[in-house]
């Protein structure tokens, strides 16, 4: 399509407006310039007095000059020889009469300067003038069109809505592309999908849904690389102010056992590109052997002693946030609920899982706020859940399940089921309802797991191999 530039339109007819009337008035003018007037005779000149009245012949006859007329001082005057005899005096008593003697004994050829001659001197100047000026603006208004291209070979099907347009020229045209902004390339994205991310990425899957966001598969176009994005389910203020914090919290952490963030912006969309990993440990079939249980719970422990030493707390560990690499490498993802200390100051968003809620996320009034021991906390559950495949107060609801963290007290893996005892007191100390009873960090919780006599073990089963 194109759009034409209506400044210049309008500019040309009127170009061309002006140069048709200036053909006109000329053409009107050369009749009037080439007739003669009536009257030849040109204003007169007093010598001293400047221009005298205007007469039009016959309309007005000259008084005749009588006797009586005559002043006293000279009673022999007649009207031939009034003009030589009248003295000085006479002559400023009587200016009309004067002035009339004067115009009636005076003709034409006195003034041979006149307008007369100069008249009939501009004429014929007048009349070459006139069809030369004519002439030239034809010429301008045949030189203007010619400049003027005719457009290109798609210009009547473009000009098909604008009956009788003229093209613009071409430096003044503006093209547009009609669908260029909405082109998607390859197949059709996933519904749900920013189709403004549809340039960046292609071969786009539905992966799952969060408290905040969904997360895609996606391949990247400009290198191949397949990656996950992360997309706000609904663009409001909190949400939006939600899922910034959790690109600030998350693109500082750099580990092995902690998810990669690729690129993050708020524009086209807000939008997270992260690292690609396909399975988690929701997916894997619990409760799992001690020894890969005890692999998994070191990976993400040192993770959580990483972003501890970042200054950063996730408070949301679970088995849906814990993805698992190819080799079984657990990966932290999902900072969604992190916090962050700098300087003393925290950062923080409210929320929690309540089947993995620490006391002090229940009822901070008597626990006090949270803080890297609530990860300690939350690390102890899924230990436990790792090793029994359930978590150590089920319940039906939010209310039960938080009775039964505050009220009750935590009970042992080997209770539940879990194949060794080894771990009851790493887990137990984890399970502390006062934070000052657990362990005070996360290097001093492997150290224990250690003494407990854990060692590396083989991936966990039902485990997947990841892609990124």
């Amino acid at each position: 399509m194109v759009r034409r530039s209506g400044s210049s339109s309008c500019s040309s007819w009127v170009y061309r407006g002006l140069c048709i009337a200036l053909i006109l008035l000329l053409l009107a003018a050369a009749p009037a310039a080439a007739e003669k007037p009536d009257d030849p005779k040109p204003e007169r000149t007093w010598p001293g007095q400047g221009v005298g009245p205007e007469k039009t012949p016959g309309t007005e006859p000259a008084p005749e000059v009588t006797p009586e007329a005559t002043p006293d001082i000279t009673p022999e005057t007649t009207p031939a020889s009034t003009p030589a005899e009248t003295t000085p005096a006479a002559a400023g008593d009587e200016p009309d009469e004067q002035a009339e003697t004067a115009d009636t004994g005076a003709g034409p050829e006195e003034s041979p300067g006149g307008a007369t001659g100069g008249d009939d001197g501009m004429r014929p100047l007048l009349l070459f003038l006139v069809p030369a000026a004519a002439v030239l603006a034809a010429g301008i208004i045949i030189a203007t069109r010619r400049r003027e291209p005719s457009g290109d070979a798609g210009a009547p099907e473009r000009d098909a809505g604008f009956p009788g347009a003229v093209p613009a020229p071409a430096s003044v045209r503006t093209v547009v592309v009609q669908g260029a902004q909405d082109a998607v390339p390859g197949p059709a994205a996933e519904p749900g999908f920013p189709p403004s991310l549809a340039a960046k990425y292609r071969d786009i899957g539905y992966l799952g849904q969060g408290g905040i966001a969904r997360v895609y598969r996606a391949e990247r176009i400009a290198d191949g690389v397949t990656v996950a994005v992360k997309i706000p389910l609904v663009p409001d203020e909190e949400t939006g102010t939600h899922f910034m914090r959790e690109i600030r919290f998350w693109e500082r952490l750099h580990h092995p056992n902690i998810l990669a963030i690729y690129a993050a912006n708020i524009l086209p969309v807000p939008y997270v590109e992260m690292e690609y990993v396909d399975g988690s440990l929701k997916d894997c079939a619990l409760p799992l052997s001690p020894e890969a249980a005890v692999r998994v719970i070191r990976g993400v422990a040192q993770g959580l002693s990483y972003a501890h030493g970042e200054g950063v707390i996730h408070r949301d560990i679970k088995p849906e946030n814990i993805l698992l690499a190819a080799g079984g490498v657990p990966k932290i993802t999902d900072w969604g609920l992190g916090s962050v200390t700098d300087g003393g100051h925290r950062t923080r968003v409210g929320g929690f899982s309540p089947g993995y809620a620490a006391p002090e996320q229940l009822r901070s009034s008597v626990y006090g706020a949270e803080d890297a021991r609530t990860d300690l906390y939350q690390l102890g559950v899924l230990f436990y859940e790792l090793l029994t495949g359930t978590l150590p107060y089920p319940g039906t609801g939010i209310g039960d399940i938080a009775l039964a963290v505050i009220g009750e007290p935590a009970p042992l893996p080997s209770a539940a089921g879990a194949p060794t005892a080894a771990f009851d007191a790493v887990i137990g100390r984890c399970l502390e309802k006062e934070k000052e009873k657990r362990f005070s960090s996360v290097a001093e919780f492997c150290s224990a797991l250690d003494e407990a006599g854990a060692g590396d073990a083989s991936p966990p089963a039902g485990s997947r191999p990841a892609d990124g």
